[in-house]
């Protein structure tokens, strides 16, 4: 899976998760209830993925940069 896709495919479960645990709130009435915990920690590890896929992306760019620039001096 490409890049773009994989982040998309992330994306789309967070918006998803999210919509669910925000019912699931209303609906339980409870932060502690086993169900709300459980797709909160789904939720925490989708977006784990997205952070550590945006900070490589991030070092990427700036080494990418860093290079060019030591380049351009030669």
């Amino acid at each position: 899976m490409a890049t773009h896709d994989e982040e998309l495919f992330i994306l789309q479960k967070v918006e998803e998760l999210r919509l669910r645990l925000k019912r699931a709130v209303g609906t339980i009435k409870s932060l502690s209830d086993e169900r709300v915990v459980k797709l909160s920690q789904e939720l925490d590890s989708y977006i784990l993925q997205l952070q550590k896929k945006n900070y490589l992306n991030r070092a990427k760019a700036n080494n990418t940069k860093r290079i060019a620039k030591m380049t351009e001096g030669s």
